[in-house]
């Protein structure tokens, strides 16, 4: 018969716990993040489109958090996903913009489909965007300015920057974009002309050709004046800033344009 004492001791003995290992679990804001930086430095992906994918991802989580859900990349899943599109709809936001919100999640679940966490284990099991139907893309209309309108707009009075933009977009005819991403050193010379070359990034990855885009001598001219009064620059600084001299992104200067075709 067991002695009492040491049953007392036995009974006296702290229960043990056995980790769960919640600790080496990834984090949906760690597994988008190594994602975000994974597309910018291995797939060459534009600034503009890892900055979109970023707002989305930040989107989702702030979803998640409303729900009362933690940072945990076990709750990116197709029921998530779908609640998270039905914010949105409920929202206003139109079913293009959800479809690219989608193909962006949709992307980043296909990266986190092949890591492991901490444990060795796989940070999600299943295609998050998958088990539901898709809003569908509607076609959108391409709008341009007549010519009345458009001597309308090169005829408004503009600061020296915002004149500049003016000129290029309507000379060259660059995406919104192309203009937010272009740099000091992507004007370059040769044999007396001037060129704007950009880097043009295809839809399957990779980018294609430099653009090499002709500069009249007229709105050379203006970008080599423009560019000087900002004094020593560096050649990947923004070719078209801001009047706080900071580089456009691509809403800012839709909203600029905006606001100067209501003027």
């Amino acid at each position: 018969m067991m002695d009492r004492a040491l049953l007392a001791v036995i009974q006296r003995r702290p229960r043990v716990t056995i980790p769960r290992g919640e600790a080496d679990a990834m984090k949906f804001s760690a597994g988008s993040r190594d994602f975000l930086h994974y597309m910018a430095t291995v797939h060459g992906y534009a600034q503009g489109t890892v900055d979109n994918y970023g707002r989305t991802y930040s989107q989702f989580s702030a979803f998640l958090r409303a729900q009362g859900l933690p940072d945990h990349a076990r709750y990116f899943t197709s029921d998530t996903v779908f609640a998270f599109c039905e914010d949105l709809g409920k929202r206003g936001v139109s079913g293009n913009t959800i479809v690219n919100k989608l193909n962006g999640l949709r992307s980043l679940g296909t990266y986190l489909l092949k890591r492991k966490d901490g444990r060795g284990a796989p940070v999600i099991l299943t295609p998050p965007t998958a088990g539901f139907d898709w809003p569908k893309m509607t076609q959108c209309v391409t709008s341009f300015l007549y010519p009345p309108e458009l001597a309308a707009l090169m005829a408004l009075p503009l600061d020296p920057e915002t004149s500049l933009l003016r000129a290029a977009l309507a000379e060259t005819g660059i995406r919104a974009l192309e203009a937010c991403e272009a740099s000091v050193g992507d004007v370059k010379e040769l044999e007396g002309a001037t060129y704007l070359t950009l880097r043009v990034k295809g839809r399957r990855g990779g980018y294609q050709e430099p653009a090499s885009i002709p500069l009249s001598e007229g709105t050379a001219a203006l970008v080599r004046a423009q560019v000087a009064t900002r004094g020593p620059v560096a050649p990947d600084s923004p070719l078209f800033v801001t009047t706080a001299g900071q580089r456009y992104k691509r809403t800012q200067l839709s909203q600029l344009f905006i606001r100067l075709g209501r003027r």
